[in-house]
């Protein structure tokens, strides 16, 4: 068999979707999410904007007017990926353009959008903002500039058990998060990993959901349902044997993370063909050996994950399970307990107190911070989410602040970095009330795209229906004219009804 596992997963054509909607398919939409013939693209990104993540921006106008697009870097399972720099700060970004003429099915289009703008996880790619023109859609996502994982399989002629492990690790804690919140890639490969930097340890994230599914439906779900998929999607050397038989669940990802842990430690895959068909064949019949000599340096107990995974969806280990692993824990050493140093535990307290607007304001910045300007902020996030679920608990939060005796104390500095209201800090909220503030000040470009971002109509100041139209979102709810003008006279140095610029930086340096 040919080491070179490109010639096995590069060939044209060997990306399924297939009869993506058809009466068969059990996808759950949302009437909400569905595009009607005759809707176009702009109205369906703006009820996009209005009903996600709001920090999430369909920005006016066209993408040249913002960016500078340089050379084609990547392909996706549905439009070409570029390098882009942005004119304002500088900050280098990766651009999805998608042709309209790709978008034959609106809820394809719809699916990969909404499933990003859910997603806040370290090890998952991030989508920043939205453009349109005549002719394309435009994804502007966090750049990843360490290479794919495939990359590094290919240099290396396979992965130490301890970098693979460690790399593997991180592969599980994005499939936990996905799957946590009813979301199946469908297309794990090692194509789809790539590291944030070029830096030793830097961060893996997931990519591309062109394919991603999400199952969501609460009728369903509150009796404990099964929502099973019948859509055979994917790449054919990932495919679990149940998604070629049209009948699977999430549990098709850890099929995939399987072969991809089989490829990490050997650099070949387990299931070969000429064809693509012979390969299909090869997977259903679920038989792959460790007979090469190169298995002869793997430990057993990476041997007993790879057959806890590629097996019958019935027995196959959840994320979680696998993340218990004794492999896992041996060779990545699973995550200690961490204790907040003080310097962080006044950070979170600052950022409970601080005004609505400026917390606002931060977690959009800390959105948009790079990876290696918050290393410690991560490595801390990952320490108190003991779960690995992407979320700090109250009971979680306890634990890392058990030098702070006062349970009330600590429950209260939840419910202020909660912005969301879901009741746990998910990882931007997280990033907003630990970074360092002060630092952040020192960078006029980010600050001034943050209050472009309130002021709409570029004015040079923020006024009351800007910030409506900005922050309800965040709330979840439509909010009283008066709460509006209290948080807009928080800020309102000289009482003008309006917040400028000048305003605006004294809350985010004085506030």
């Amino acid at each position: 068999m040919d080491s070179d596992i490109r010639n096995y997963i590069e060939k044209e054509g060997e990306i399924y979707v297939e009869d993506f909607m058809t009466e068969e398919d059990d996808s759950i939409v949302e009437p909400s999410q569905m595009g009607e013939e005759g809707i176009g693209i702009e109205t369906i990104l703006k009820k996009l904007v209005i009903t996600r993540d709001k920090f999430i921006l369909q920005r006016p106008g066209s993408i040249n007017e913002d960016y500078v697009i340089e050379r084609k870097i990547g392909k996706g399972a549905n439009g070409d990926v570029y390098h882009a720099i942005n004119k304002i700060t500088n900050i280098e970004r990766a651009i999805k353009k998608i042709p309209k003429s790709k978008i034959s099915n609106i809820e394809y289009f719809l699916r990969e959008v909404n499933t990003l703008k859910q997603l806040d996880h370290p090890n998952v790619i991030k989508l920043f903002e939205i453009y349109e023109s005549a002719n394309d859609v435009y994804l502007v996502q966090e750049l990843c500039t360490g290479g794919e994982l495939l990359d590094q399989i290919l240099n290396e002629n396979g992965l130490s058990e301890n970098k693979a492990a460690i790399i593997f690790k991180q592969i599980l804690q994005a499939i936990l998060y996905c799957n946590s919140n009813k979301i199946s890639h469908r297309d794990l490969k090692p194509e789809n990993f790539m590291f944030a930097s070029n830096k030793e340890g830097a961060v893996l994230k997931l990519i591309d959901f062109g394919v991603a599914r999400s199952y969501y439906k609460k009728e369903v779900l509150a009796f404990n349902q099964v929502i099973r998929m019948k859509t055979r999607a994917g790449t054919t050397y990932f495919m679990a044997p149940e998604v070629i038989l049209n009948n699977y669940t999430e549990s098709c990802d850890m099929w995939s993370a399987g072969v991809i842990l089989y490829i990490i430690l050997s650099g070949v895959p387990p299931f070969g063909g000429e064809t693509d068909q012979e390969v299909l064949e090869n997977i259903l019949r679920g038989e792959y050996d460790f007979d090469d000599e190169i298995w002869d340096e793997i430990s057993e107990e990476a041997k007993d994950l790879i057959e806890k995974l590629l097996v019958a969806e019935e027995e196959r280990l959840t994320p979680k399970q696998a993340l218990e692993h004794s492999w896992i824990a041996g060779y990545s050493r699973l995550d200690s307990a961490v204790l907040l140093s003080h310097k962080h535990t006044e950070r979170l307290r600052n950022f409970q107190k601080s005004k609505k607007l400026k917390k606002a304001v931060l977690t959009y910045l800390a959105s948009r911070v790079s990876d290696e300007d918050i290393i410690n902020e991560m490595k801390i996030f990952f320490k108190l989410d003991r779960n690995k679920d992407g979320y700090i608990t109250l009971k979680e939060l306890k634990e890392g602040m058990k030098s702070t005796p006062n349970i009330e104390e600590i429950a209260d500095i939840l419910k202020g970095v909660d912005i969301d209201k879901n009741g746990v800090i998910n990882y931007t909220e997280f990033i907003a009330a630990t970074l360092d503030q002060k630092g952040l000040m020192t960078s006029e470009s980010l600050i001034k795209d943050a209050f472009q971002l309130f002021d709409k109509n570029n004015d040079g100041s923020i006024d009351q229906n800007e910030l409506r139209s900005t922050l309800a979102g965040v709330e979840g709810e439509l909010i009283d004219v008066e709460v509006w003008e209290d948080i807009l006279k928080e800020c309102d140095l000289d009482g003008d009804g309006k917040v400028s610029f000048d305003e605006f930086v004294h809350m985010m340096t004085n506030c």
